[in-house]
């Protein structure tokens, strides 16, 4: 006689190998900045992955399509929060995003982030001139 937990343990295994062979998995876009501080004029770069239109966790074959125009801003926090847009830009086939931007002049000291798209924004401290 099998043991009734025997059964379960054999029906769970299954079911886990049947869910594991779904496609690429969903990670978001996110962003990094390098320096992550700066002053208002310098240049910094920012690099981005997971920048693509759809995820394809259903088992679709081949890579997602890459987002197009995704508008790369700093926004500065609190009650007088202000984006500034930095530039726009394409994903590569591969979701990357690799530019080098100049921090507008009038962007204020201290705190703030920079995000793309849907993006995990990257925290950077903007510094006096």
């Amino acid at each position: 006689m099998i043991h009734p937990a025997a059964g379960v343990l054999a029906l769970l295994l299954v079911a886990g190998c049947a869910t594991s062979s779904a496609g690429a998995s969903c990670a978001g876009p996110n962003v990094t900045v390098t320096p992550a501080t700066f002053a208002a004029g310098d240049r910094v770069r920012i690099e981005g992955e997971f920048f693509f239109d759809d995820c394809y966790d259903t088992g679709q074959p081949g890579t997602p399509p890459a987002t197009r125009d995704i508008e790369l801003r700093l926004v500065t926090p609190g009650a007088s929060s202000r984006a500034f847009v930095l530039t726009t830009v394409d994903a590569a086939r591969d979701g990357s995003v690799d530019t080098t931007v100049a921090i507008p002049d009038d962007v204020p000291p201290g705190p703030a982030r920079i995000e793309g798209a849907f993006s995990q924004p990257a925290d950077v401290v903007v510094t006096a001139p």
